[in-house]
């Protein structure tokens, strides 16, 4: 009980300290140059089949959503604040009439000549607890079951490029997560009990590197550290650390010399799989071949030092910029969890995009949940209904997102709201193509979670794809189908009730959309989900047809 009180002190803590500095710097943006007042009207007509009930269950429900955008941009300052109201009204007496608040809140502010960047930002939205039903479901169809996520987020950065030999970067960032409703691990007699979480997230990194690795002699050196606080799981910190340096051997090549370091808590029960886990430690060399001023490309012979004895492997990073439309960073390593992979790549012409990314990280649930970073190709202005209609492709790969704008992205959370930990694997791919009416966009990607403290693995297979056709200067349909493979391998009785799962969840949907005037449209959807598990227990059907106006003021 010491410890849960300790927790929540700490977790109190937190939010007021990332409160006052979001009030204050968010201040300004309430004189913003644009304000976009809008209000949406939807009507919902559904029908769902669950695994438990063989009758359908037919519904009508109602919406009402006043919203604002407000956005500040000046020469030091980027603040934007999305904010909606949503009443939804039910024509049936099963459910009772519901009320959400849905916001996000970015601030960004830059001095001496934009070397310091401070950022504070907070958010809150709702979504299913439960990984089985989260990616589809909603307000409309999941009345009272919806969990509310907030976040909170600070964090400082510095970078210093002066001078050919030295290059500086330093960063710090403060985030908070929570929710009302959890699939919580620690319980084992109710695994899915509806228990409020927060998880605090404490990172850091520094780094000190030579500008150009193609010089007669380069060095780098980089340290991270990482500390998440549960409010009833044990606390997981991981300090982690790599230095390189290269001296010239002949023409384009170096030879250079390597290590790294990595420390993690003494957790009270770890993974069996995760036998370095405590402490990992490895050096090496190689040689490092400079193909022009901005790529590289290097080959590592590296020898492991952990209690089980010494093992070796062969390691790569590269950095290739052939021109300014395509570039591709990324390395093959080794940490605790066995190899380790990172990259991330772009390519861009006139009419079509492609990037790619490839990330390792170990969190847990909910915080990964609160992080997971915009991944898209085609930028959504403030005020606009979500859709490839009203979004555009970014004229080049280095533009980034000014206030109020968002990334498109249809591919919705899939992951228990939970604090265990877990190292997660994931890969995404996407390709956009905006030529003449024609705008598409394919995602493809897979995500595997190795739990940290179980004996347990989920992985999730997904693809998705959006069109939409201009059929007139007013008038435009889009299409929507995603689809994605399960499979959930553990313990029975932890996070997982019904014990080891496969299975696929499908959902398309067609829509037609009006532009009446500047101010007003409307649309028409018909949406199909499928949620098809082995066994019947987590089955789950609905069909759905809506028709909605937005009004932008």
């Amino acid at each position: 009980m010491d410890i849960m009180r300790n927790n929540k002190v700490r977790s109190a803590g937190i939010g007021g300290v990332l409160t006052w500095p979001l009030l204050l710097l968010s201040t300004p943006a309430l004189c913003a140059v644009e304000v976009i007042p809008t209000l949406a009207l939807e009507t919902h007509a559904y029908r769902l089949k669950l695994a438990d009930n063989n009758d359908a269950d037919r519904g009508l429900a109602q919406t009402l959503a006043p919203g604002v955008s407000l956005t500040y941009d000046n020469s030091w300052l980027q603040s934007a604040l999305n904010i909606e109201q949503k009443a939804v009204i039910y024509r049936d007496e099963q459910r009772d009439n519901e009320s959400y608040t849905d916001f996000r809140l970015t601030n960004r502010a830059n001095f001496w000549r934009d070397d310091l960047t401070l950022r504070f930002g907070a958010g809150q939205s709702y979504r299913a607890a439960s990984s089985n039903l989260s990616r589809y479901v909603d307000e409309i169809t999941a009345s009272g079951d919806m969990a509310k996520v907030q976040t909170r987020e600070a964090g400082a950065g510095y970078q210093f490029d002066r001078y050919n030999w030295l290059n500086a970067f330093f960063d710090v960032n403060a985030a908070q997560a929570s929710t009302d409703k959890s699939v919580s691990a620690v319980f084992n007699d109710d695994p899915f009990a509806d228990v409020a979480l927060d998880n605090q997230t404490l990172t850091g990194s520094a780094e000190i590197k030579s500008k150009n690795r193609a010089s007669k002699f380069f060095y780098g050196f980089r340290a991270n550290g990482q500390k998440t606080s549960r409010e009833f799981g044990e606390d997981l910190y991981s300090r982690r650390g790599n230095g390189v340096i290269g001296v010239p051997f002949f023409w384009r090549v170096a030879m250079i010399a390597q290590g790294s370091y990595e420390s993690n808590s003494n957790l009270g029960q770890v993974n069996s799989q995760f036998a370095n886990y405590r402490s990992y430690q490895s050096v090496g060399g190689g040689f490092e071949w400079n193909i022009s001023d901005r790529s590289w490309w290097n080959l590592t012979y590296n020898k492991i030092n952990n209690f089980q004895g010494e093992s070796e492997y062969i390691g790569t990073q590269f950095n290739f910029q052939p021109s300014r439309r395509t570039k591709l960073t990324g390395s093959l390593d080794r940490r605790f969890f066995g190899r380790t992979a990172e990259l991330s790549g772009s390519y861009s012409l006139k009419h079509l995009t492609m990037a790619v990314r490839v990330s390792d990280s170990v969190n847990s649930l909910l915080a990964l949940n609160a992080g997971d970073a915009d991944f898209g190709l085609f930028v959504c202005p403030p005020g606009v209904a979500p859709g490839l209609a009203s979004c555009f492709q970014p004229p080049t790969a280095q533009y980034r997102p000014q206030p109020g704008e968002r990334y498109f992205n249809i591919q919705l959370p899939g992951e228990d709201l939970s604090d265990a930990l877990v190292v997660r694997r994931s890969v995404n791919y996407t390709i956009g193509y905006d030529f003449s009416r024609l705008k598409l966009q394919l995602q493809l990607g897979e995500r595997r979670d190795i739990y940290l403290e179980q004996d347990a693995e989920s992985q999730d297979r997904n693809a998705s794809v959006n069109a939409n056709w201009q059929l007139s200067k007013r008038n435009s349909i889009a299409a929507t189908s995603s689809y994605s493979k399960i499979k959930f391998e553990g313990e029975t009785g932890l996070s997982n009730s019904f014990g080891n799962r496969q299975g696929t969840q499908a959902s398309n949907s067609l829509s037609f959309n009006r532009q009446i005037n500047e101010k007003l449209t409307a649309g028409l959807t018909a949406r199909h989900t499928e949620i098809d598990f082995e066994g019947r227990e987590l089955d789950y059907q609905e069909d759905r047809l809506s028709f909605d106006i937005k009004f932008t003021f």
